[in-house]
C-alpha cells in the first residue's frame, strides 16, 4: 500500500511539475535567449507546425529526446526518493509529454 501511495503522490506532483518544466523550456529555451541548438528547431516547428500532420508524428520524431529526459528525471528521482518514485516520475513525464503534444496540436 505504501508503494501505491508513493506512486500516486509522485504522479500528482508530476502533474504540477511537468507543465512548469514545459513552460520553462518553452519560454527560456524554445523562444528565449539561451541560444541552445533546440531553439532553432523549435522556431522552425512554429513555422511548419501545420505541416506535421498528427501529434503521433511529433511524438515519434522526439522519441529519443523524451526518453532521455524521462530516464534522467527517473534516475535523479530514484537516487533521492527510491526506485518506485523514479519509475513513477519517468512514466509521468511520458504521459505529460503526450498530453502536452496532443493539446498543442
Amino acid at each position: 500500500m505504501d508503494s501505491v501511495l508513493k506512486v500516486l503522490a509522485v504522479l500528482i506532483s508530476a502533474a504540477v511539475l511537468i507543465p512548469i518544466l514545459d513552460y520553462g523550456w518553452h519560454a527560456w529555451v524554445g523562444h528565449g535567449p539561451m541560444g541552445l541548438p533546440t531553439r532553432a528547431d523549435h522556431l522552425e516547428h512554429h513555422r511548419t507546425a501545420s505541416a506535421i500532420g498528427t501529434p503521433w508524428v511529433e511524438i515519434r520524431r522526439n522519441l529519443l529526446l523524451v526518453t532521455g529526459v524521462a530516464l534522467a528525471l527517473g534516475l535523479v528521482r530514484s537516487w533521492v526518493f527510491g526506485a518506485v518514485a523514479g519509475m513513477a516520475i519517468a512514466l509521468a513525464w511520458w504521459i505529460g509529454y503526450g498530453a502536452i503534444t496532443f493539446s498543442h496540436a
